[in-house]
Parts: C-alpha cells; structure tokens; sequence
C-alpha cells in the first residue's frame, strides 16, 4: 500500500510478520521480536520454552512510558491473528491514552495476550 494515499487519520497495517504494526492517527502499535521466551531470552534448546512478541506503543514517534510489554503470542502466530490482536491493543490506546499520556494498568492486563482470545 502506497503510504501517501493514506488518509493519516485512519488506520492502516504496515511491515510483515511477525514485526508488524498499526497506526492510526498519531498512535502506532506495532509486533517486535527480541528474543524473548517464557522466562526472559527465549532457549531454543528448551523444549518448553517458547518464542514470543513483544508490543510497542508510540505516539509521534516516541515510544508511551510503560508502552512496551511481552507477551503470549508466539512468533509463529498467524498474520491474520496479529492483525486482530494488534486492533484490540489500539482499540484499548484510543479508549484510555490522551495525547500520548497511558496508564499503565492498561498495558500491564494486555501483556497477557494469546492467540486462542481471537479464534473461534
């Protein structure tokens, strides 16, 4: 999608999986990988451990305070799962930050994020 023929003011879907983002307006929510697992850095060799994804949230640019969480969605999880998951998370950052200003407990409840909220 070509960004210039957006309209800033709605959201649209930017990047792959799974670093993927959303924005909308001035806020952007977007899918990061740093190597985390179930307890800190994820262990390959663990057969337990799992992958997971981290979500960051800015607005104009700078990363909100407390606005980046790890969570429970593997790095294997499908776009189409991502996408929603990434809605719900800027569905919660329109309804309770302002002008960049976001209570932490938000995000803290949204750390606990997994697939199976969005299938069925």
């Amino acid at each position: 999608m070509n960004k210039k023929s957006i309209d800033k003011g709605s959201r649209y879907f930017e990047g792959s999986i799974p670093e993927i983002a959303l924005v909308d307006g001035k806020y952007k929510v977007e899918w990061v990988n740093l190597g985390e697992g179930k307890n800190g850095e994820y262990e390959s060799k663990d057969p337990n451990d799992v992958a997971l994804l981290r979500f960051d949230i800015s607005f104009n640019g700078e990363v909100v305070p407390d606005g980046s969480y790890c969570t429970l969605m593997p790095v294997d999880t499908t776009e189409t799962v991502l996408r929603k998951a990434l809605e719900r998370i800027m569905d919660a950052v329109k309804d309770k930050c302002n002008d960049g200003d976001c209570p932490k407990k938000v995000f803290e409840e949204l750390s606990w994020i997994e697939p199976k909220w969005f299938q069925g």
